[in-house]
């Protein structure tokens, strides 16, 4: 998705996925560069709090006693009225930068990672039993100039609540999932992520959007900020091995991707990055390993992984 500093044919960046259990964290010297990219942690204004709390006037209808006191079935209901609407139009998607909820709220729109955290947070707040999900989707890239987007997909997985189905599927009864693109939405359960593992999602989507602008500072504090919030997110390190790409650090991107790698989390993506990498440094013989192991032919172009 992004990359100019080696003349790379293609550049990966993704946008959110599942986590693994990480193998030995990296040493410092090759995972951090904060010399380099004038790194300040205040650069990242963002934090959990803000990331799921609601508008204050939104939050104070929620928590109305005759809401909070009515059946599961009722609060759903209530949920899908906000979200929704009579129309079912209140909340379109619309991709390309993500939100904090209670932003998400007054645009009225946002991308599948902004609706995701709107819907958890106003769910919660009915005492709903919810979590938010990754699922496996078809395979969407998105093109922003010169660099390409692998988009990941999340959405909201709702335990329990009657026969409602906003999308139905292979779930066991009662249960419901709400997703706003239906087009490319999982019929069944995914992979529950946590409220860090959203976050370090958020993070990524900022510093990928950053990197792609050519804000390098803020796109390192980010990818930083990922990191941090879940080590057990690979995108995150081979997103940020685009970046010391660019600016010349190719023995910490050859270990980030190897890093990623060894997370075995669409692994395809940092297989790519690496074998270019290797082979830009006149490194074939190594880099047949890595073409070897490479999956299905993806659109030529820089790559960045995302949740979309």
């Amino acid at each position: 998705m992004l990359l100019k500093a080696l003349s790379i044919a293609e550049c990966f960046i993704v946008l959110a996925g599942c986590a693994a259990a990480p193998p030995a964290p990296l040493p410092a010297h090759l995972l951090w560069q904060d010399q380099a990219f004038g790194y300040d942690a205040a650069l990242v204004s963002v934090g959990k709090r803000d990331l799921f709390q609601l508008d204050a006037g939104l939050l104070s209808k929620l928590h109305d006693p005759r809401i909070q006191n009515s059946s599961a079935q009722y609060r759903l209901h209530y949920l899908e009225s906000i979200l929704f609407g009579p129309k079912a139009k209140d909340f379109p998607y619309s991709w390309g930068h993500s939100t904090v909820a209670a932003e998400t709220w007054r645009r009225k729109s946002g991308d599948c990672l902004s609706l995701t955290v709107l819907s958890y947070s106003l769910a919660r707040a009915l005492d709903m039993s919810v979590q938010m999900q990754e699922v496996r989707v078809p395979v969407v890239f998105d093109r922003r100039g010169n660099v390409e987007f692998f988009n990941r997909h999340v959405n909201v997985f709702i335990r329990s609540v009657g026969d409602l189905y906003l999308i139905s599927g292979s779930m066991r009864p009662g249960d419901v999932i709400i997703d706003f693109e239906p087009q490319v939405a999982s019929r069944r359960e995914g992979s529950a992520l946590s409220e860090d593992g959203i976050l370090a999602r958020f993070y990524n989507n900022l510093a990928a959007e950053y990197l792609a602008q050519g804000d390098l500072p803020l796109a390192y504090a980010h990818f930083k900020a990922a990191v941090l919030a879940d080590p057990g997110y690979s995108p995150s390190y081979s997103n940020l091995a685009q970046l010391y790409i660019r600016k010349g650090f190719l023995q910490s991107a050859e270990q980030l991707l190897l890093h990623t790698i060894a997370l075995n989390d669409d692994a395809d993506i940092a297989l790519r990055s690496l074998h270019q990498l290797l082979v830009s440094q006149g490194r074939e013989s190594e880099a047949l390993k890595y073409k070897a192991r490479r999956g299905t032919p993806s659109p030529r172009g820089r790559k960045l992984s995302k949740s979309r």
